[in-house]
């Protein structure tokens, strides 16, 4: 079975991989993932314990996921404080959605990734919708920590009254960052996320970084 090889820090934070992705063939993509999914703000928030996501990042990534369907013209989000969000929008069978939700769990570790929503304030709306921005909405919040990803295959929900449950595991398993490994370990399994807490503009993540200082020392020299 294949181990982590976990070099002492003094020598791999003196390899610059950037530099060597020309000569060692199996680095590259390594270096293509971090890049396109990580930057030195992102790394440092994760070590730190916080990492913020402006609403205005979200509805970017919400206004890619809806440029080709025909059902949904306009989505848009607002984070409220007090764990809550306003949605907003305007589709073909529905009309005009709004309706508030609360996060009541965003928890993402190397056993599980979990999402859970509660609509309040407004009763149910159609499944079908529901289901579409549950899920899109939840991979726009992990967008920031593992790349981009298309929706695909249907996420694993429950639906319970007005609470909605996700399970992300599998479709962020099947991204480019989550089969992405340095030094034998899996980077989607080096990331913690305990709780995601909508404040008036922003949702910030609570979070923690599982990696030897080497590994981490590494990442910076790609992102420097």
């Amino acid at each position: 079975m294949d181990m982590p090889v976990d070099l002492p820090s003094s020598w791999i934070s003196q390899i610059d991989l950037s530099a060597i992705s020309g000569k060692v063939a199996d680095f590259t993509p390594v270096i293509k993932v971090i890049k396109d999914t990580w930057n030195k703000q992102t790394l440092e928030g994760l070590r730190e314990g916080k990492v913020v996501v402006s609403d205005e990042l979200l509805n970017e990534s919400l206004a890619r996921s809806i440029e080709n369907n025909e059902n949904i013209s306009d989505l848009q989000v607002t984070s409220i404080g007090d764990k809550k969000i306003k949605i907003k929008a305007n589709t073909v069978h529905l009309g005009r959605v709004e309706m508030t939700c609360r996060i009541d769990r965003f928890e993402h570790n190397k056993d599980n990734s979990t999402v859970q929503f509660t609509v309040v304030k407004k009763k149910l709306p159609d499944k079908g919708f529901l289901s579409f921005f549950v899920s899109q909405f939840s991979l726009s919040m992990m967008e920031n920590f593992v790349g981009k990803m298309d929706l695909g295959e249907e996420i694993p929900m429950q639906i319970k009254g007005n609470t909605v449950t996700l399970d992300l595991k599998n479709v962020l398993a099947g991204s480019d960052f989550g089969k992405t490994e340095l030094y034998g370990y899996k980077l989607i399994d080096t990331i913690e996320i305990q709780e995601a807490v909508p404040q008036e503009g922003y949702i910030e993540f609570k979070t923690s970084l599982n990696m030897p200082e080497s590994v981490e020392n590494s990442i910076k020299n790609i992102l420097k």
